[in-house]
């Protein structure tokens, strides 16, 4: 329970699967069996997917990942592959014993032998417990969409998973801060830096699942994402998500424009970027005072008028 920052039934459910004990629950076997064979799909395909990057004929697929510097050891750390051979996966994996309808329920497949990451570098996404529960298909060329990821299941709910948090958890717990980053090549890459305690958002902003979920780690959360108007608009709907959750909040603004990939690769100190973070509230009269021209009373009127639409809902005085 203290390691995994989990309720005593998730940890007994945990154990009892490692020590192969059968446990008396009050939910039917059948639906138990199911659940666990969805799990055991995925994490078979993500092994084949990890498997097939290192074969001579998927070379490019892997030179590409090396070509982006992820060195060999974050790649297996990340489980990272690509989908090459649909057909040889689908027969695979019906000589598992997964049934043809059940294949293609789980989102893997379109339809009979057609992968639906088929032609892309497959990055397996895990839950808080490590269990593969969709993937991210990434494509090498400019073709759209540059990546495509699974449906929603009932496994798979992209507001409530946090991409990188299974392997960010402990560092997290240690440091009591956790950067948010918008992209799975940011997450890796931060973490193949040292910098282990960030994860990734799916979604185009903090959700109150996923604060939820990272409230039991963290005491600070920073939000570094991407430098263009998107980011803008996805940091303003995650700082409302954060208002009033009893957690601290910084915003990283990364210099030049540039995402925390490009600026670790271009040789920038990321953990420097934390002593110029800024609160939300300046954040807000930062981003809202180019709106205004602050040379006139007018403008910042204006400015202070719109930042108390944020101040207003703050339960907290001192903010």
């Amino acid at each position: 329970m203290e390691i995994e920052k989990i309720e005593f039934r998730d940890a007994i459910q945990i154990l009892a699967k490692e020590a192969g004990v059968e446990l008396k629950v009050d939910f039917q076997k059948e639906k138990a069996d199911a659940w666990w064979d969805i799990y055991a799909l995925y994490r078979t395909t993500s092994a084949w997917y990890h498997e097939a990057l290192y074969k001579e004929e998927n070379k490019r697929y892997y030179d590409y990942l090396r070509e982006r510097k992820i060195s060999d050891e974050t790649i297996k750390k990340f489980q990272l592959g690509c989908s090459t051979a649909p057909r040889d996966l689908w027969f695979y994996l019906k000589e598992k014993g997964f049934t043809p309808q059940f294949l293609i329920d789980s989102g893997i497949f379109i339809s009979e032998g057609r992968d639906k990451f088929f032609g892309r570098i497959t990055f397996p996404i895990a839950n808080s417990m490590g269990h593969v529960v969709a993937f991210t298909g990434r494509v090498l060329d400019n073709a759209l969409p540059k990546y495509l990821n699974s449906p929603a299941s009932k496994i798979f709910d992209k507001s409530s998973i946090l991409y990188g948090l299974h392997l960010a958890k402990q560092s997290i717990s240690k440091s009591g801060d956790a950067f948010i980053v918008e992209g799975q090549m940011d997450t890796i890459t931060l973490h193949q830096a040292w910098i282990e305690n960030a994860v990734w958002i799916s979604g185009t902003a903090l959700t109150k699942e996923h604060i939820h979920t990272l409230k039991r780690f963290a005491k600070i959360i920073y939000l570094c994402l991407d430098s263009d108007d998107a980011w803008v608009k996805a940091t303003f709907l995650s700082i409302e998500s954060l208002a009033n959750e009893d957690i601290e909040v910084r915003i990283i603004r990364i210099p030049n424009g540039k995402d925390p990939d490009e600026f670790i690769k271009s040789w920038g100190n990321f953990l420097d970027l934390r002593k110029d973070a800024l609160s939300p509230i300046a954040f807000y009269l930062n981003e809202w005072g180019r709106e205004f021209d602050m040379s006139t009373i007018i403008g910042k009127k204006k400015l202070i008028e719109k930042c108390l639409t944020f101040l207003v809902p703050l339960k907290s005085q001192i903010e």
